[in-house]
């Protein structure tokens, strides 16, 4: 599958299984910033620190955003895209053929 590293837009095509930081070494990208559960494990942020002794490994705290909040504020920044008839996507980033709105709303007909 294709891989994106953003806000560098560096790209490539790699396995299945390919670990990411495989990847980010490979097409010359410094990661620095963890999210999400991983974030939580020290022994995985021990071994990153090991794997690259040049990078400041952090967290997305020294970001100003929670490691288990990025997901969310994705899907919410998705969410307000489409409510306010937006594109979701960068075609430079994702390789889609355009910028187009992501999901749709319905309304209910049923009152809550």
């Amino acid at each position: 599958p294709l891989v994106v590293f953003t806000p560098s837009g560096k790209r490539g095509r790699f396995p299945v299984g390919t670990p990411v930081l495989t990847a980010a070494r490979q097409l010359g990208v410094d990661l620095d910033s963890v999210c999400g559960g991983g974030a939580h494990n020290a022994v995985l942020m021990q071994a990153l620190r090991d794997e690259l002794p040049k990078v400041n490994v952090n967290n997305t705290v020294e970001l100003g955003l929670a490691p288990d909040w990025v997901e969310a504020c994705a899907f919410a920044w998705l969410g307000m895209q489409t409510l306010n008839h937006q594109s979701g996507n960068l075609p430079a980033v994702t390789g889609a053929t355009k910028s187009t709105i992501l999901g749709a709303i319905y309304s209910s007909s049923v009152a809550s």
